[in-house]
């Protein structure tokens, strides 16, 4: 599937001019991408990103920025 032809989400907390993180679902799998590059993308199953969004709010990566 071309990436035209998927639905790419974002934070409605993002600006026109800043650098967010877009989110869409293809072929079953989450996919994220940053605003300012289309590429590279990275996959995730549904569980992988379900551990990944509990374990941001749980402050796992609270350190990394």
């Amino acid at each position: 599937m071309a990436v035209s032809e998927v639905s790419w989400r974002r934070s409605t907390i993002c600006t026109s001019n800043s650098s967010c993180v877009e989110v869409c679902l293809r072929n079953g799998r989450v996919v994220v991408r940053s605003t300012l590059s289309a590429q590279p993308e990275l996959e995730f199953t549904p569980d992988e990103w379900n551990i990944f969004i509990t374990d941001i709010k749980c402050g796992v990566y609270a350190g990394l920025i």
